[in-house]
Order: structure tokens, then sequence, then C-alpha cells
């Protein structure tokens, strides 16, 4: 059942950080924790931007999402041209932890790691019921669609605002 109250949303919230965190389903990124908590934003956010996994220098290291490394700057530089505010969103990812190839650099999450972390990233949808759902990048549409499938294609319909699950999603290019 939904949360009825802000008590209860909150309260569900903390339950799936915990969950998320103690996963252990993804081999390459059993020894990382999940980006899941407080830092993310607030659940009250009309809007959720749904990036691909954290960056090593970056949100798996400072906990606060699209912060830290070259992507966080780009996004941060970003957020006034589009006139939001980190503070007025909710950010997460298609992967929760970070994974990395075997040189310990950035990867791309793979299918299996994104539909591990799927039932997460939609109890996170449906625990914040935002207007707007903005991905960031393909990883994070594609996120999407295993949740629900969709039509919606990054390089034909970025920027457009297209009608899922009840919200609008927005996928634009990763920063």
């Amino acid at each position: 059942p939904m949360p009825q109250s802000t008590v209860e949303q909150y309260m569900w919230f903390s339950s799936l950080a915990q969950r998320a965190y103690d996963c252990a389903l993804c081999p390459r990124m059993e020894r990382n924790s999940a980006v899941m908590g407080p830092l993310n934003g607030r659940l009250e956010s009309r809007v959720v931007m749904v990036g691909e996994a954290p960056g090593r220098f970056g949100s798996a290291t400072t906990r606060v999402p699209f912060h830290g490394d070259r992507s966080g700057e780009n996004f941060e530089k970003l957020l006034p041209h589009a006139g939001l505010r980190r503070e007025d969103m909710f950010i997460t990812n298609a992967a929760m932890c970070n994974p990395k190839d075997e040189k310990g650099r950035n990867d791309r999450p793979r299918v299996s790691e994104i539909r591990n972390c799927s039932d997460y990233l939609r109890e996170v949808l449906d625990v914040i019921q935002p207007l707007y759902v903005v991905t960031l990048g393909q990883k994070a549409l594609d996120a999407l669609h295993v949740i629900e499938p969709h039509r919606i294609v990054l390089k034909d319909d970025v920027a457009k605002a297209t009608e899922w699950r009840g919200v609008r999603v927005v996928p634009l290019y990763h920063p």
C-alpha cells in the first residue's frame, strides 16, 4: 500500500534505502553501497532526476548524487538554465551502486545490474509520485523501460515530455 502521510512516506523511504544499502545482487558491486538516503533530495519533489550510476569520484564518495566529479560539475552548471535547484528535486540512478571495470574505473551498468535495481527505482517513483521524471542518458531511460515498457527514444525524443505510468518523462543526454 502507498504511504498516506509524510511520516509514512519517510518511513517507507528509510526502509527502501536500507534494503538498497544491504543489497548484494550484483557481484562486481557487492563491496559498494547504494547511494540512497537523505542526500538524494526531497521526498516531496515534483521532479525526479534519474542518472546512470554513482561515479567513483562523485556520489560513490560524497553520497550526494551528481556531486564531486565532472558530471556533477556539469549538472550544477546546467540546473539554473533549466530553472531548477538541487534542493527542489530528488536525484537517483538506474544502478544504485558504482559499477567498475576490471581496472577499477567507472563502467556503465549492465542490463542485469539495471534490472537488479529496478525495484528500488520503481519504489522511489511510487513513494515520491513526481510530476516529472527526467532521465539523464540512455541507461536511465533503459531503467524506466525495465519497470514498464515505453517507446521513448533518446535521440528522437530528447527534451520532449512523454506520458509514462502517470508521469511526464523528459529524456535528456547525460551531463
